[in-house]
């Protein structure tokens, strides 16, 4: 063939390569170049992915970045943004479905693996709710709003109104600070104190509240907080 592809040979011994290794230990930069040969068919895409991670710092911050700023780097078109995007969003749904059948509310760090995945990409405060059964099987989840867990940004209305909606006998609320720690504020304290006693007035358990920060998590049941808002 005389018109074929001066990459297509490397192309080909990735993706030979990830099939009989995988990329785990592969540097940032050979993983990002792999993923945009499916939306740079044309061209070699190595110096683009080597440009991509010293301008937002990591693949993970590739990853993390808004379509609007990844069509800003020269090279990159809708098509290779709307990929990376997507990826992103993929990898949300591919982890909370993966967890769903594992996390068990007694177990702290499969909560806080299972929490992780609802705040991939996230760059603002977004509260969501946990639904259970009577056996702590989880049921699903569903992001109640953005803003901070403090009462003002969220009403108990709508909290209770996700809880009564999804029919659940037990409930638990996520939050993420994403640009604070993990430690929960006294606004997180008052708010989560009124909810458990409307909750526990409609006779639905309300089991934790958890926190995930970039310099670690909080789970409110496991910490012992939760005690304190019980015995109040």
């Amino acid at each position: 063939m005389t018109n074929q592809h001066p990459h297509y040979g490397h192309r080909q011994r990735k993706k030979e390569e990830f099939l009989l290794r995988g990329i785990e230990g592969r540097p940032e930069h050979e993983i990002l170049e792999f993923l945009l040969f499916y939306a740079i068919p044309q061209k070699d895409t190595n110096p683009l992915a080597h440009q991509l991670i010293a301008r937002f710092g990591s693949l993970t911050d590739v990853l993390n970045a808004p379509f609007e700023e990844l069509i800003q780097i020269d090279g990159v078109k809708e098509n290779a943004a709307c990929l990376i995007c997507f990826l992103r969003a993929l990898s949300k749904v591919y982890l909370t479905n993966e967890q769903k059948s594992v996390i068990e509310i007694r177990d702290a760090q499969s909560m806080f693996r299972y929490c992780k995945a609802l705040f991939i990409g996230a760059k603002t405060e977004e509260i969501h709710m946990l639904f259970f059964d009577d056996r702590l099987n989880l049921l699903g989840e569903e992001k109640i709003c953005n803003g901070t867990f403090d009462g003002v940004s969220v009403s108990m209305r709508m909290l209770i109104e996700a809880a009564i909606r999804a029919k659940s006998s037990a409930v638990a609320i996520v939050h993420n600070h994403p640009n604070s720690t993990s430690m929960p504020s006294k606004n997180d304290l008052n708010a989560t104190a009124e909810l458990w006693k409307l909750l526990t007035a409609l006779d639905i358990d309300f089991v934790d509240h958890v926190i995930i920060a970039k310099d670690g998590d909080w789970s409110m049941r496991h910490n012992g907080t939760m005690q304190f808002i019980w015995n109040s």
